[in-house]
């Protein structure tokens, strides 16, 4: 098994190399300069060592990247987020965002909304005030007011009226572009056509299981930071409590790490 070593060279670095030993000797396998080496040419052990000792990756394996259509507006909101919050590999110079790993699901909600509203904007259909009755019919417990705004704009501007009938939460306001043209022939005046044709009705629940499916990712990687509302998320799901324990149980990434060396050290003993 492969050891990371870090160290420097005529004083530039430090350098990350995986050092294995065969046949009698080291050999060395550089990674390249600590704090860039990408995760996926590791091993999770090595990972772990990494990070128990301080050094960032290149990137982390589940960051969340949110897309602006304009930079000036991506660092208007970097300036509103703590320095911890961003990944390390997040770039003033670039308008999509990358959030730590460990980025709190407040953080996570304000970017993701405030990102989906900059792409809107660019893709001329903005946002669309909502009415005190589809406020009262909105679960803002599961969405925010940015996202309904904008996903009500965007199918409307599809020429459906009664945009609610195919509004998901799940989805990004510009899919509902997507799935507002998919489904604009079953949809006559401001109501959602009862006769539906099937194939309309598999391609909606495509979309929808897709989206469904990230949600499902999203909540388990909140739950795993101890966000009890995720937790609650992934019940809903349809998630057992002892599977939700075992997402808990290592949800200190120090700890994690600690796990993983000792489990290591033991089956080399």
């Amino acid at each position: 098994m492969g050891t990371i070593i870090t160290r420097r060279v005529n004083g530039s670095g430090p350098y990350a190399y995986r050092v294995e030993y065969s046949d009698g000797s080291h050999h060395w396998e550089y990674l390249g300069p600590v704090g860039k080496v990408d995760p996926d040419d590791l091993e999770d052990h090595e990972v772990a060592q990494l990070r128990d000792e301080g050094f960032g990756l290149a990137r982390f394996r589940n960051t969340q990247r949110h897309e602006f259509a304009d930079r000036d507006v991506a660092n208007a909101i970097r300036d509103q987020l703590d320095d911890d919050e961003l990944a390390p590999t997040d770039d003033r110079r670039e308008a999509t965002i990358v959030l730590a790993e460990d980025a709190s699901l407040s953080t996570q909600t304000l970017v993701s909304g405030k990102a989906a509203d900059s792409r809107a904007d660019a893709g001329g259909y903005g946002q669309e005030p909502l009415t005190d009755s589809e406020r009262n019919r909105i679960d803002f417990t599961k969405t925010n007011v940015m996202h309904a705004r904008a996903a009500k704009a965007a199918i409307q501007d599809e020429g459906i009226d009664d945009w609610m009938a195919i509004y998901d939460h799940r989805l990004e306001p510009e899919e509902h572009v997507n799935l507002a043209q998919r489904n604009r022939e079953s949809i006559q005046g401001e109501r959602l056509d009862e006769d539906d044709t099937d194939a309309a009705e598999d391609e909606r629940i495509a979309v929808l299981e897709q989206a469904e499916s990230q949600a499902e990712q999203r909540a388990r990687e909140a739950c795993e930071e101890g966000h009890e509302e995720a937790c609650d998320e992934l019940r809903n799901m349809g998630w057992s409590d002892d599977e939700i324990r075992e997402l808990e149980q290592y949800a200190d990434a120090q700890d994690f790490a600690r796990v993983v060396v000792d489990e290591k050290a033991t089956a080399a003993n």
